[in-house]
């Protein structure tokens, strides 16, 4: 699968279920669209880390509460890819690891 230069709104709503977007955010770093089966889309972090790859959950897409937009997503993910470029990371239950 390409590496993207960027999503755009447009491509996050017509993605299908079992689709994936992505999109470089630097680095090494990327940040993701997948789309489950069911039409769930979820906004994914992928990142290596000690030769590595790591991917975790940034959020779901959508504009209920506890949802994000592409926006959203994007500077979460860049605040993300600025924690990795110290040499640090976030462990699975969301502190920082070093």
């Amino acid at each position: 699968m390409a590496q993207r230069t960027g999503i755009t709104d447009r491509e996050v709503q017509a993605t299908k279920p079992g689709e994936w977007l992505w999109e470089a955010i630097g680095d090494g770093c990327s940040l993701g669209l997948r789309v489950t089966p069911n039409g769930v889309k979820t906004f994914v972090f992928r990142y290596r880390f000690d030769r590595q790859a790591k991917r975790m959950k940034v959020g779901r897409y959508g504009d209920r509460p506890g949802e994000m937009s592409l926006k959203e997503a994007r500077s979460k993910a860049l605040a993300l890819a600025a924690v990795v470029a110290t040499g640090s990371h976030y462990d699975h239950f969301g502190g920082v690891a070093h």
